[in-house]
């Protein structure tokens, strides 16, 4: 059984954290602070507050690693580990062997 001080600790933490203002609780309230004439402006590519990318597929890898890991040549499908196997820089089409071996064809 856990204690009445423990329950109400932790149900204050929760409550704290439901509290808090999402993404896009702080937009809308940007927006009307913007439209009440409060002088603030959107951030633009280049700024600083501007996100550097909206990547999502690393986000999804934080939440469940085990599901985005990249899984062993044996379980890829032959279209999977061929297009792994052309990008591999030491030895897919960018490496510089096969480069020269284009080149030594004239292509």
């Amino acid at each position: 059984m856990i204690s009445f001080r423990a329950f109400n600790e932790a149900w204050e933490e929760w409550e704290s954290l439901v509290e808090k203002d999402g993404l896009w609780d702080n937009i809308r309230q940007k927006k009307a602070r913007m439209k009440a004439g409060s002088g603030e402006k959107k951030a633009k590519k280049g700024d600083k507050d501007y996100p550097k990318t909206l990547d999502i597929e690393s986000v999804e890898h934080r939440r469940n690693p085990e599901k985005y890991a990249e899984k062993p040549d044996d379980e890829l499908s032959f279209e999977q580990r061929r297009k792994k196997r052309m990008n591999d820089p030491k030895r897919g089409i960018n490496s510089p062997a096969f480069k020269k071996f284009m080149a030594s064809q004239g292509m």
